[in-house]
């Protein structure tokens, strides 16, 4: 028993001052070390949180991109013909059926054409025409522009009977309109000098963007109002 209590003494004797103040100082060491370890992988954690979240962020828009191609929203519009009403650097302001105008811009792409006096001759297969038919019967025009296969207006010819009747496809099939009678115009190249106030014109434009800006694509003026058949 005397062995035992003076082996405790001893042992604890030997933890001097100098021996625990070592041990505290080592215990706050590994504490920091062990603190700094977590700091650093919560750290990192975030780090990498943060880049996979912008990255996926980025994809997203990027795919968002790549759906809409990054292209602004085109829709056709029906062929608009009447008169100029005012004409600015950009646009013409076009007068509809109803007397309501519809503003059209013209850019540098919007190719004019200019009717002239023409023949029946001048209708061939594969040429375009824009023809107005009689109010009395639909199948009979009063007249018939006739413009170049490459033209970005009107209808494609697909058969003549030279000096009476033209035929076309549509939706609806194949359509025969009898020209007898009509008056016939042939096309030349005109510019933006042409579109002034009072001509008539027929207008093949597209609605643009959110905003469904009416953008021409052809404009072609008419030496005088259609004939009412």
């Amino acid at each position: 028993m005397a062995s035992l209590k003076g082996a405790t003494k001893s042992a604890l004797e030997d933890r001097s001052p100098r021996f625990l103040l070592g041990t505290i100082a080592l215990g706050v060491v590994i504490s920091l070390i062990v603190g700094f370890g977590i700091g650093y992988a919560a750290h990192t954690h975030s780090s990498k949180s943060k880049a996979k979240n912008a990255a996926a962020s980025k994809n997203k828009k990027k795919g968002a991109k790549k759906a809409t191609g990054g292209k602004k929203s085109i829709v056709a519009a029906p062929d608009l013909t009447g008169g100029i009403f005012a004409v600015k650097p950009t646009s013409i302001t076009v007068l509809n059926s109803k007397a309501k105008g519809v503003k059209i811009v013209i850019g540098h792409k919007t190719r004019v054409a200019l009717a002239k006096p023409g023949n029946t001759a001048n209708i061939v297969v594969g040429a375009k025409v824009i023809f107005t038919p009689s109010k009395t019967d639909p199948t009979k025009a009063t007249q018939v522009v006739v413009l170049p296969s490459k033209a970005l207006i009107g209808t494609t010819v697909t058969a003549v009977d030279p000096g009476n009747s033209l035929t076309f496809k549509s939706l609806a099939g194949t359509k025969t309109i009898t020209t007898k009678g009509a008056t016939v115009f042939v096309t030349a190249t005109g510019t933006k000098k042409n579109l002034v106030r009072r001509e008539v014109v027929t207008v093949r434009y597209w609605l643009v963007g959110q905003r469904r800006t009416a953008t021409a694509t052809q404009v072609v003026v008419m030496p005088a109002p259609p004939k009412v058949g």
